[in-house]
């Protein structure tokens, strides 16, 4: 079953909402990342027919990495810091 959604009002709404854009002060910019952050989630889970075993299978790893205060391990192991490195470091070259 391949079911796609993402493009539908109900969850561009949904999106606004969860991302605070229904909420006044906080961060702008907090909210658009966030937007943008549960947008290319949710996008993912359409393109990828992500099922719930497998969400709840992802849930479990992250409780059990923020369980062990290990889950600052998860981004250098994904590659996010070194990601900022580079660029950071392509930043550098432009100046």
């Amino acid at each position: 079953m391949t079911v796609k959604i993402f493009d539908t009002p109900e969850v561009q709404d949904f999106l606004n909402t969860v991302a605070g854009f229904d909420q006044e002060g906080g961060s702008e910019r907090a909210k658009q990342i966030m937007h943008r952050l549960l947008s290319d989630l949710f996008r993912l889970m359409d393109d990828y027919d992500v099922s719930a075993e497998e969400f709840w299978s992802a849930v479990s790893v992250l409780n059990a990495l923020g369980n062990g205060t290990q889950f600052g391990l998860l981004a250098p192991g994904l590659g996010f810091d070194h990601y900022l490195d580079m660029r950071m470091d392509a930043a550098d070259r432009e100046r």
